[in-house]
């Protein structure tokens, strides 16, 4: 049998054929070794955090018959909580599970066993997370346990507490925050087992569920810079639509106004982030903020620097008709009747759709008849101008047109526009087959 790896005496060395050599065999090895990620290598944000927790809890997995049983690679006695042929959300706990959502997937295709718990010993014919294997994988470190994660992370006061950061009981238990609910109930995700067995937000815990356990933060977390615009003074200026936007209003220092015309019982006391914009003709204004699980951010549409100004006020989207004129948008924290504030990072987008102008009257007969193939139909926006790259009617045919020949409709019709297309290029392939033809 062929030595996986190595040539064959009097084969062809291919680019990647292994030398016999210890020296290169070594040298590949440390290649090889050093192309491998290593894990939190690099500071890591809270949204992406927060992003890896939701996508363990939301992850859709389908039970087989072997993912059940174990197939034939655990024990007979095994058996895992889930029924087969069903479909579940939230990765199943597995008693010193540490697997991507990737690996989870592709063990539950190779047949293992849909999570475990501490009635055995950690199973190698198991897949799924445990609680510090899920923090752990969100924080995008090595594993660590729960009595282990002052190796990547430390003690924080608990009115420094932010979202990604961790309630931690060692030798017990581990969850990653999200929030304080509005009642002043703690929110988080956790991997926890028996009854529920599964990575879940939880949003039914009191303060009671984590007696005994400290907040810490990741070494590792991203460190962000100040938001220098989005002020009153210097808002982001909204130029052309449809817009778009992502910024974070934790970064902001920015806390001007506490409530708005339109919702005066709202508190809106955290930081905020301001937009300008202007329309020059009326139209339709439609703005729309997506924001994560521990943000809460809602969107004011303003006629003027001043929360009593207020037009428009909603937490995820609105549809307004504007006129002609200037207009603020204003991105604000929320804060709950719990005094907390959600702020953090969003999504904006922003369109304006122009209303027809009643000035504006289509000149085209209505009794025209058809057009031909080469017509411009009303409405159009495939012009010559757009076709010859200039749109200007002085210019020379072809100028600006990006090195394309073109004639105009009105004097060749599109068949002779094809023939002198097909020439043109004919001749530069017959030029490049000279070129290549000539001896150095």
């Amino acid at each position: 049998m062929r030595a996986a790896g190595r040539a064959i005496p009097g084969s062809h060395r291919g680019p990647w054929a292994i030398r016999e050599s210890p020296l290169h065999t070594a040298i590949l090895f440390l290649a090889l070794t050093c192309a491998l990620p290593l894990r939190a290598a690099e500071p890591i944000t809270r949204e992406r955090i927060l992003a890896t927790a939701a996508a363990f809890a939301e992850h859709l997995w389908t039970c087989s018959l072997d993912n059940q049983f174990g197939g034939t690679v655990c024990e007979p006695t095994w058996v895992c909580d889930w029924e087969a042929d069903t479909t579940y959300v939230g990765l199943p706990y597995d008693w010193g599970g540490y697997v991507s959502i990737e690996q989870f997937d592709q063990d539950l295709a190779d047949g293992l066993g849909a999570g475990s718990h501490d009635d055995w010993e950690p199973l190698d014919c198991t897949t799924g997370v445990d609680c510090s294997g899920y923090v752990s994988q969100c924080w995008e470190v090595s594993h660590q346990n729960t009595y282990s994660m002052d190796n990547v992370a430390h003690a924080i006061a608990a009115d420094d507490l932010l979202p990604g950061d961790a309630w931690n009981k060692p030798h017990s238990h581990i969850v990653l925050w999200v929030r304080q609910a509005e009642n002043g109930a703690p929110v988080f995700y956790e991997a926890t087992g028996r009854p529920v067995s599964k990575v879940r937000l939880n949003e039914e815990a009191t303060w009671s569920y984590l007696e005994g356990y400290s907040p810490i933060r990741l070494d590792k977390l991203e460190a962000p810079a100040p938001l220098t615009v989005g002020t009153l003074e210097n808002p982001i200026e909204i130029e052309a639509f449809p817009f778009e936007s992502n910024h974070n209003t934790a970064l902001s220092s920015s806390r001007l106004w506490n409530t708005y015309a339109c919702a005066p019982d709202t508190d809106e006391s955290g930081p905020e982030i301001y937009y300008r914009f202007t329309v020059s003709g009326a139209g339709t204004l439609t703005a729309t903020v997506e924001d994560p699980t521990g943000v809460d951010v809602d969107l004011h549409l303003l006629s003027a620097a001043d929360p009593q100004a207020c037009l428009a006020r909603n937490d995820t989207t609105f549809t307004v008709g504007l006129e002609a004129g200037t207009y603020w948008l204003v991105v604000d924290t929320w804060v709950n009747a719990a005094g907390t504030e959600l702020p953090g990072s969003y999504h904006l987008e922003v369109t304006f759709d122009r209303a027809a102008d009643p000035d504006v009257v289509d000149d085209v007969a209505p009794d025209a008849g058809p057009s031909t193939p080469d017509a411009q139909q009303p409405g159009d926006d495939t012009t010559d101008a757009g076709l010859d790259g200039g749109g200007d009617p002085d210019a020379e045919e072809g100028g600006g047109g990006g090195g394309c020949l073109w004639i105009p409709n009105s004097s060749v019709g599109y068949g002779e526009t094809v023939v002198v297309f097909a020439l043109v290029l004919g001749l530069g392939l017959i030029v490049r087959l000279v070129r290549r033809r000539k001896v150095p």
